[in-house]
């Protein structure tokens, strides 16, 4: 593909490099299968230079790449082919030999797949996002993309994370609104060809036109520019990019932060028109290095934002609920964890739901054949499956009854070791599964099967799945007699070695300064901490400071920060520092390591027991003494002892 103006003297300029190439080559452009696409001109002009060139003419839209090339705002119509082969993939897949659990899976990778080159570029049309939605949501819970069932969870709640009670499936509707943010964030971010093309037709004296344009992707990003501005920021580098008034560099623009009108905007060129103007921006750090000006993502800690992101920002993830780690086990068979799924929705198709649909049917248990078929009725109060629970009850040595789904969470939360974990959640999924399937053989297949063989079922399973994990137990009883009672052999962990942790001094004339942070809880409370010795292990200086709530990876690149600026105050130029964070490290050399938030700090100056110091004392703290909490690891440096430590 080939562009260029629309005028005879730029196509017959084309029409030469191809000759010559073809010449020098070999290699002649096959004029019957070129095409010449044109936009803004009249038919008359259009047929005029494919005669100039020889090619044929044509009008968009058409494919490149697997991309539809249109002009003007996306509209449905363009996005068919794309559509269609996404339906045509899902009807020619046996669906019938798949579980639900395999067809989740096939719409995950397969159908999203075919999704995201296109719809990264534009934003689709919400009425073809909806129709492959639905198709979708038909062939994972029928197998057919015209079949729609009536018991069903919603779409919504299939798109969440397993976390919080979903099937993992990633919303087209969210990621089309997370590309859509991307694109924008990409525009207002980028330096390449297209993006300063679009930057010169949307932007007039720094702020965008109110008017339409026909451009695929301005139409698309327009309604969300003013969004991404206001989650954005400028880091200032060299400052060659940044407008001081009208750009946002220190949390808000100045022009909005002392309520300039608009009308004024252009005429901002003075840093003496506002007073306490200097006073205000004084607390940023701006560093005297030559680096270009960052335009970041306020809300991720590398100031990026990648489309993870963006789709995180979209969907706002909620808390994980209790039950998740009971169905998606990683060792369980995702068809059986897909029946738990479905059990704890109560989106089983029993006779219960069938009628609260309204459909009018007699109700009876294919079980116990004594009472109506309900999910509660089903899968715990039914003789059939009290025996099944009340024998894997004795199994686990229980002393309370399986009544209901809370009984099986309360079974999972209590204290066991990881291979007694793998074996409990295994069985309790594989009892669902087969009083399903014993249900299903007595109402289709008329074949009535014995509670003792589902048990017999259950418990090979187990003593197979146990013997062959990897996970490992310890010396508990109730852990000891659960595994021996499914004939699984116990595997011991690991036996733990002793490692010396020895420390060094710093060479003659050198100081060692020591640091390491802390970040607790959910809310990431953090604070960090160092000490400051010579090359006698003498103590010089040690510091703790409560930081707040700063993420984890942050707090450590804090305390490294503190002690070059506290060894630059004091004038100390052979400072020596040990951090036990490997990013810190590599931050050194490679800066676009560090957060964005602190970058201009770290490049401006460019201890464990102390962090939890600064926790308690929320302030920070410089010590020109040895404080009684690390005075006997001090002492242990001093005289050259090492310290041990257990390892796995």
């Amino acid at each position: 593909m080939v562009f260029c103006r629309g005028d005879s003297k730029s196509l017959m300029a084309l029409s030469k490099l191809l000759i010559d190439y073809g010449n020098n080559s070999g290699q002649f452009c096959n004029l019957s299968k070129s095409l010449i696409y044109a936009g803004g001109m009249s038919f008359e002009r259009h047929c005029s230079l494919a005669n100039i060139i020889g090619f044929t003419k044509a009008t968009p839209p058409f494919f490149h790449l697997g991309v539809p090339i249109f002009i003007g705002r996306p509209k449905a119509c363009y996005f068919l082919k794309i559509a269609d082969s996404i339906r045509l993939k899902m009807a020619i897949w046996k669906a019938r030999l798949l579980s639900m659990a395999g067809r989740t899976q096939l719409i995950k990778s397969v159908i999203f797949g075919m999704t995201v080159h296109s719809i990264t570029i534009y934003n689709w049309p919400s009425s073809i996002v909806k129709k492959i939605e639905g198709w979708m949501r038909n062939f994972v819970w029928s197998g057919s993309t015209d079949k729609k069932k009536i018991i069903t969870v919603s779409w919504k709640e299939c798109c969440k994370h397993h976390n919080e009670g979903g099937l993992g499936i990633i919303s087209l509707r969210a990621y089309n609104a997370a590309t859509n943010l991307h694109l924008c964030w990409r525009f207002l971010n980028n330096t390449q060809s297209w993006g300063k093309l679009l930057k010169a037709r949307v932007k007039r004296n720094g702020d965008t036109i109110k008017y339409a344009i026909k451009s695929s992707i301005w139409t698309s990003i327009k309604e969300i520019h003013q969004t991404v501005l206001d989650n954005c920021s400028w880091l200032i580098g060299n400052g060659s990019n940044v407008n001081f008034w009208l750009d946002n560099w220190t949390g808000e623009t100045l022009a909005s932060k002392f309520h300039i009108p608009k009308q004024f905007h252009y005429a901002l060129t003075s840093m003496d028109a506002v007073p306490h103007l200097l006073s205000s921006i004084s607390s940023f750090s701006i560093p005297e290095v030559d680096f270009p000006d960052s335009f970041v993502w306020r809300n991720s800690t590398s100031g990026l934002l990648t489309i993870k992101d963006a789709y995180k920002e979209v969907i706002k993830p909620r808390p994980s609920v209790l039950w998740t780690a009971f169905p998606w086990d990683k060792d369980s068979p995702p068809s059986h964890s897909m029946i738990v799924w479905r059990v704890i929705h109560k989106k089983m198709t029993t006779d219960e739901n069938i009628q609260l649909r309204g459909f009018s049917i007699p109700s009876i248990c294919n079980l116990c054949r004594n009472n109506s078929e309900t999910n509660e009725h089903l899968f715990f109060n039914c003789c059939f499956v009290k025996n099944i629970w009340n024998w894997l009850k004795g199994m686990l040595n229980l002393n309370f009854n399986i009544c209901g789904m809370e009984d099986c969470i309360r079974i999972i939360e209590m204290n066991w070791s990881a291979q007694a974990m793998f074996v409990v959640k295994a069985g309790l999924v594989g009892v669902f599964y087969q009083v399903w399937i014993a249900r299903n053989h007595s109402r289709f297949e008329d074949k009535q099967i014995h509670w003792k063989y589902c048990i017999s079922l259950i418990a090979a399973r187990l003593t197979m799945i146990g013997n062959s994990t990897i996970s490992t137990s310890n010396s508990s009883f109730s852990n000891f007699t659960l595994l021996k009672n499914f004939n699984i052999s116990i595997k011991p962990s690991k036996t733990l070695t002793t490692v010396n942790v020895l420390w060094t001094p710093p060479l003659l004339g050198w100081l060692k300064c020591n640091v390491d942070g802390v970040a607790c809880g959910s809310l990431w409370t953090s604070a960090c901490g160092g000490i400051f010795r010579d090359h006698n292990a003498l103590h010089v200086l040690s510091f703790s400071a409560f930081l707040g709530k700063e993420p984890p990876e942050t707090v450590e690149f804090l305390a490294v920060i503190m002690a070059i600026e506290k060894a630059m105050s004091l004038g100390i130029s052979k400072l020596w520092i040990e951090s036990d964070c490997i990013l810190v490290v590599n931050a050194f050399k490679n800066h676009s390591l560090v957060p964005w938030k602190i970058k201009s700090r770290w490049l401006v100056c460019c201890a464990d027991f102390l962090a939890g110091i600064g926790l308690r004392n929320k302030v920070t703290t410089w010590f020109n003494y040895i404080h009684e909490d690390i005075k006997k690891d001090y002492l242990l440096d001093k005289q050259g002892i090492p310290r041990i430590r257990l390892c796995r």
